[in-house]
C-alpha cells in the first residue's frame, strides 16, 4: 500500500491497506507493532485521498499503539498527519493541539 502511494496511486493503495488491516484483526495481531503500522499506513492513505473524516479516528489508533509500542516519539510523523486531517475537517482547536504537541516532542 505505501509503495503504490508513494508512486502517486493512493486509490489503488487504499484496498490494499484495508486488506492488511483486517488481515492483522482476523489473525489476532490487531494490537501488534505492525498492525499499528498497518492503521498508519491505511489512516495516511485516507488523509491521501481526501477521507479525513474516516481517516482521524485511524490515526488516533495508529499512535496509541505505536505510543504502546515504542514510546512516545514513534508516533510523530501519524501525529502530524492527525492534525493535518483535523485541520481539513475544521477542528482547528484539535488539530492545534495535535500539532503542539508533536511539536513538543521534537
Amino acid at each position: 500500500a505505501t509503495a503504490l502511494a508513494q508512486t502517486g496511486d493512493a486509490a489503488a493503495a487504499e484496498p490494499v491497506a484495508r486488506r492488511a488491516v483486517e488481515a492483522d484483526r482476523r489473525a489476532g495481531r490487531g494490537e501488534s507493532y505492525d498492525a499499528a503500522q498497518h492503521l498508519d499506513n491505511l489512516a495516511s492513505v485516507l488523509r491521501t485521498n481526501g477521507k479525513y473524516a474516516e481517516a482521524v479516528p485511524i490515526f488516533e489508533e495508529a499512535i496509541r499503539l505505536l505510543t504502546k509500542h515504542r514510546g512516545e516519539l514513534e508516533p510523530i510523523g501519524a501525529m502530524n498527519e492527525l492534525g493535518i486531517a483535523q485541520n481539513r475537517l475544521g477542528r482547528y482547536a484539535d488539530a492545534e493541539k495535535t500539532l503542539r504537541r508533536t511539536e513538543e516532542l521534537v
